[in-house]
């Protein structure tokens, strides 16, 4: 099994999930960030909507990408203590791809593969260490566990992943795995807006407007809700609008 192959599986995901970090047009959940949580930990803080995740799985199983071996290959290696195989299945069973979508197993098959520090591309394992800290923060396949989440994500944060980048700031906004700080998640947030995430620059525009962590700023806060409106953000259209208007804040991040 060629690592390179099971980069271009985890590409295939961060495409579809509108998260290609080197691409202007990057950004999560632009449309749904107000949708209804789908998870156990409703009380996490976060505004994401699974319904992201169920669409990406859906594309990526419509690519038909295929590692290259057959599943019970894949299996029998990752059995055998393959840390590539290991971290290839754990990613099947994310995707439900080939096998039946399982969060624990594919918690349990992740974990295997990056504790053994599979030999896979950089930003291969930082998206690993995402998912990952996902099943841990929100309770899939696995006990709920907002510092375990928080250990996960900072790997994958110190890795530049963009949407690692902003669950940690997550983390920090709301006092949830760590101490509450608003600052440390606003400097969370711009790393993760500076490489283009919409959802990034929408938290930290309001972190702007609001004061939380960044002294107030409305002129840095219009700067960020424009960046993320121009990739068809709706909050941050909303934001922005009112902002420009009149001058009113809006709610604080929740």
């Amino acid at each position: 099994m060629k690592a390179n192959k099971l980069a271009r599986l985890l590409l295939i995901l961060m495409l579809n999930s509108g998260c290609d970090q080197k691409s202007p047009r990057a950004n999560l959940s632009q449309t749904n960030a107000s949708k209804p949580l789908d998870r156990t930990n409703a009380d996490s803080g976060h505004s994401f909507s699974w319904e992201d995740f169920r669409e990406t799985t859906r594309l990526t199983n419509q690519n038909g990408f295929i590692v290259g071996e057959s599943i019970d290959e894949t299996k029998a290696k990752a059995e055998k203590g393959d840390a590539v195989a290991q971290l290839t299945l754990g990613l099947f069973h994310f995707t439900g791809n080939g096998v039946p979508q399982n969060s624990a197993e594919a918690a349990k098959w992740i974990r295997k593969g990056v504790e053994q520090n599979a030999d896979v591309a950089r930003s291969t394992l930082a998206l690993s260490y995402l998912i990952l800290g996902i099943h841990y923060f929100y309770g899939m396949g696995v006990s709920a566990d907002f510092a375990e989440g928080e250990k996960w994500f900072r790997k994958g944060a110190e890795l530049e992943n963009a949407i690692a980048q902003m669950f940690l700031g997550d983390c920090y906004f709301n006092g949830r795995g760590l101490p509450h700080d608003t600052g440390e998640a606003a400097n969370w947030y711009s790393k993760a807006a500076a490489q283009g995430l919409a959802e990034s620059q929408f938290r930290l525009g309001r972190c702007w407007e609001n004061g939380e962590g960044r002294p107030k700023d409305f002129g840095e806060a219009t700067k960020w809700y424009q960046k993320a409106a121009d990739q068809g953000h709706m909050e941050a259209q909303g934001a922005l609008a009112a902002l420009l208007y009149d001058g009113g804040a809006v709610d604080p991040i929740v």
